[in-house]
């Protein structure tokens, strides 16, 4: 019952979640000041992205041209948060995901090493994620069980090199054997050999990322949970701000968190 109600919450919540973000894109979709050229190909390209975002429910993107190494052009588009409607520029941080996986062990990288999960749901921004080893540690034989370990666990589940299955567990494993070999954290092993010998200043592999940056990072979906306590908070004041009327009201206020 309760794993019931705890799906069908979730459900709620990026529902009203994502229909922020359907609301905001029927709007004017913002765009930053651009760098670089100026002309009528960006304006066509800008058309396509602005198209894009509203047929995907993208709520927001940074777009650069490169051509021979230098940027071209670079354009901020929508908003990097969507509830305080925080425009996105050219110098907005994304998460990039899996573009970041970098190393190369060949077995881990190309999915075939037999490991699992094929990803995680992902942490709150109002708690700190957990560590490494705390990741690699945890073991949630329910979570394993009810998706077919496409979330749960991090564990070899197949023969190595049997089959394809991709596994971002399998990475946290990569993100191991470069902290035992080099005796440094993987975010300081990756600017030291990758990022700043690119010249990558806005880049990190920090998380989370550090207080002086996240004002500038883009939020373009909500935090369930944010949202859920905030909604939950803002019913909660209007309720106080009057008498109940009835014994079914006073029964609602007293669920309000205090």
């Amino acid at each position: 019952m309760r794993l019931r109600l705890a799906t069908v919450l979730a459900i709620l919540v990026a529902l009203g979640a994502g229909c922020q973000v359907s609301r905001a894109l029927k709007q004017s979709i913002p765009a930053s000041a651009a760098v670089g050229t100026q002309d009528e190909r960006t304006q066509r390209i800008s058309a396509v992205i602005r198209d894009t975002m509203r047929k995907e429910h993208i709520p927001g993107v940074a777009v650069a041209v490169i051509d021979g190494g230098a940027i071209v052009w670079a354009q901020g588009f929508g908003w990097r948060d969507v509830g305080k409607r925080l425009p996105v520029d050219t110098d907005t941080q994304f998460q990039v995901a899996s573009i970041s996986k970098p190393v190369t062990l060949r077995m881990l990288l190309c999915h075939r090493a037999g490991m699992v999960p094929h990803g995680f749901l992902g942490y709150s921004g109002s708690k700190a994620p957990p560590t490494l080893l705390e990741v690699l540690g945890r073991r949630n034989a329910l979570a394993d069980w009810l998706t077919g370990n496409y979330l749960g666990s991090v564990k070899v589940k197949y023969p190595p090199d049997t089959e394809f299955r991709y596994s971002g567990g399998g990475y946290c494993v990569v993100q191991k054997v470069v902290e035992d070999v080099t005796g440094e954290p993987f975010d300081t092993v990756m600017s030291k050999t990758l990022l700043e010998p690119l010249q990558m200043s806005r880049s990190h592999f920090h998380q989370p990322p550090p207080e002086q940056e996240t004002e500038n990072t883009a939020r373009g979906r909500h935090d369930p949970i944010t949202w859920l306590r905030s909604q939950t908070a803002r019913r909660c004041s209007s309720a106080t701000d009057s008498a109940p009327r009835s014994g079914r009201e006073s029964g609602r206020l007293s669920a309000c968190p205090t």
